[in-house]
């Protein structure tokens, strides 16, 4: 979580309001770090990995959508 505080302070002295990151819909231990770090999901870039082929499992689940998650200042201040 070091690393993640780190991105997040030049930003915010910089103006920043948010920060995004993305994962794969299929990494579970990055979903649940990101949002213990305090990132909520924002959006979902469909078929982001649908080029990959064949097509690559992660905790059993098909790598198919990239989870974008947001860190809002505002929410965190």
């Amino acid at each position: 979580m070091r690393t993640v505080s780190e991105r997040k302070r030049p930003l915010r002295t910089r103006g920043g309001h948010a920060l995004l990151v993305g994962t794969a819909n299929a990494a579970l231990d990055n979903i649940a770090f990101y949002q213990k770090c305090g990132f909520r999901m924002f959006e979902i870039r469909r078929d982001y990995f649908a080029y990959i082929q064949p097509p690559v499992a992660e905790n059993g689940i098909v790598l198919r959508d990239m989870i974008v998650l947001r860190y809002d200042w505002e929410l965190h201040p």
